[in-house]
């Protein structure tokens, strides 16, 4: 097999670059402890359709733990904001938080979340600060209580839980 000198140079030197982008990605990333959410048919969310999520905390040590609702709608949405109630049962029974949350999408000129093409995804924290959580099975709910009904271009809505690193 006869390679051209041009491509063997320009190979060798693409995987160094590669390498570092590699190690970049994996030594940034921060893993969450847990992240699901809901897709809705039609691109609808019906104030009627309640989500409930249910994570496990594995950890005996009380860590302090962030939970973000996670909202992915199109950039079609029509709204700058969102009102959702939610909340956060304890294993053993009494709830944690339990709220009514206007959450602010964008500013006067753009999205506050993250777009890719006409999807845009938003993470905004459910508290104003981390929870101190035993070990055990937590559950979370979130309904939209929008005057929107069903609420349009809402492609999927859920948590996301991480322990913050003190």
């Amino acid at each position: 097999m006869c390679f051209k000198p041009m491509t063997i140079k320009k190979s060798l030197l693409q995987w160094p670059a590669f390498l570092v982008v590699l190690m970049m990605f994996s030594g940034c990333t921060k893993m969450g402890l847990y992240e699901q959410t809901a897709s809705f048919k039609d691109q609808e969310w019906p104030a009627s359709q309640k989500l409930s999520f249910s994570f496990n905390i594995e950890d005996s040590t009380k860590s302090y733990y962030n939970i973000y609702f996670v909202l992915r709608h199109a950039d079609a949405y029509h709204f700058s904001n969102i009102w959702i109630n939610y909340s956060i049962v304890s294993p053993s029974g009494p709830v944690l938080e339990k709220d009514a949350q206007e959450i602010t999408l964008a500013s006067p000129t753009a999205w506050l979340g993250t777009a890719m093409g006409d999807i845009v995804e938003q993470r905004i924290s459910l508290t104003p600060n981390p929870l101190q959580l035993k070990k055990g099975n937590y559950q979370v709910s979130l309904a939209q209580i929008m005057r929107e009904d069903p609420l349009r271009n809402i492609l999927s809505a859920g948590i996301r839980v991480e322990r913050v690193v003190r």
